[in-house]
């Protein structure tokens, strides 16, 4: 199964990331997390899935594991 959020993360972050970077990965630890980085992520996540997330879910992308979720919620 391919790992979306990863991708999202390798997408807006590069690819020189390791993977216990990418898994642990937030808007509270990684410096280059921006509001611009975020609204990338939004707007990647939103693609993938598309759709248009709810405020709460725009909110909740912070980190690796809540992209994961929001995409696993819609997705199975």
């Amino acid at each position: 199964m391919i790992d979306q959020a990863r991708n999202i993360i390798i997408d807006i972050f590069g690819s020189n990331l390791t993977e216990s970077e990418i898994r642990n990965i937030s808007i509270q630890t990684y410096e280059k997390w921006d509001s611009l980085s975020h609204v990338k992520i939004i707007m990647a996540t939103e693609e993938f899935l598309s759709l248009s997330l709810k405020t709460e879910e725009l909110l909740f992308l912070t980190s690796y594991n809540n992209i994961n979720e929001i995409i696993n919620r819609y997705r199975n």
